[in-house]
């Protein structure tokens, strides 16, 4: 069995506003006929594919929930500048693990995409 999803987390304009992630967020299937569209289709896609109905709706809802919510966060960046030597000290010591992920992604030159793509290989596994 393959379940094969295209999810995409570009910025939109939902009835002029760029901040389309947040206002499909607060939508509703019975207000917001396509993402009642696009839930029903997927689990239905996920269910062909072989998948329980309990299992696809899972994967499905979660990967919407992810994408928004990626799409939030990407739209709620500033940009967040690099920390300076002492600041990126003063984290890691606080924080050494999470320190050796970002360390770790940097040499790797993982972007945000990367960690997206990621998640939702997750997800759909």
């Amino acid at each position: 069995m393959e379940l094969v999803v295209v999810v995409v987390a570009e910025p939109v304009e939902v009835h002029g506003l760029t901040d389309g992630a947040r206002v499909v967020t607060g939508a509703r299937p019975q207000s917001a006929p396509t993402l009642g569209h696009l839930a029903e289709h997927a689990t239905a896609a996920a269910v062909a594919a072989g998948l329980d109905l309990p299992d696809a709706a899972a994967r499905v809802f979660t990967a919407l929930h992810f994408t928004f919510g990626r799409a939030i966060e990407e739209q709620d960046s500033t940009g967040a500048s690099r920390m300076d030597p002492s600041e990126a000290a003063s984290f890691a010591e606080r924080f050494p693990t999470v320190a050796r992920v970002l360390e770790h992604a940097q040499r790797e030159s993982l972007t945000p995409r990367d960690a997206f793509d990621a998640g939702i290989r997750l997800i759909l596994r």
